[in-house]
């Protein structure tokens, strides 16, 4: 619980920051369509980093090689991103869509394992069954329009950055199942 209070408001800036990620793309997809690789890239990179770091912190709360998997994960995809930007314009909406998707998934069976038993487990199945389902939609219509594309992008980072503001609020005592 100690480390909890030190480190809380890390998880509430990330959260924050990929909502009002989310925001943007939703408001302006357009700006976003031209701005996505490096933006996504960036935050992607963010994300990984202060996943790696928190797994080394919260060694004794959560095994740290899942965290770390993410976070190396995360990273990686935002290199590609960053490095290869036309390429990931093509191809933006396949992998969002699959790291929603496993997302979801690692999510389900993390939360599955370690049945919270402070009432949020149901919340925490439909936060996991949403992210799959936003990320399968992403992958069966991925050049449909970049437009819709982004907006749904944004939707998912919305949704994403208020799971984790909620989570770290909220559920104290399993707080590392939402973030």
């Amino acid at each position: 619980m100690k480390t909890y209070r030190k480190l809380v408001w890390v998880p509430i800036l990330i959260g924050t920051v990929i909502a009002l990620a989310g925001a943007s793309a939703v408001i302006w997809p357009e700006v976003l369509i031209k701005i996505l690789p490096i933006s996504l890239g960036l935050l992607a990179l963010l994300y990984g980093a202060v996943h790696i770091a928190l797994a080394l912190a919260w060694k004794e709360l959560t095994p740290a090689s899942p965290r770390v998997v993410g976070g190396v994960a995360a990273i990686v995809v935002g290199l590609v991103f960053i490095i290869n930007r036309a390429l990931s314009v093509a191809f933006i909406g396949v992998l969002i869509g699959l790291f929603a998707v496993v997302s979801g998934v690692i999510r389900a069976v993390y939360t599955w394992k370690n049945r919270p038993s402070d009432g949020t487990f149901m919340y925490a199945v439909i936060n996991s069954a949403l992210r799959v389902i936003i990320g399968l939609l992403m992958l069966f219509n991925p050049f449909a329009s970049m437009a819709a594309l982004a907006v749904l992008i944004g939707v998912y980072l919305v949704f994403t950055g208020i799971s984790i503001i909620i989570g770290t609020l909220c559920c104290k005592d399993t707080f590392d199942i939402w973030w």
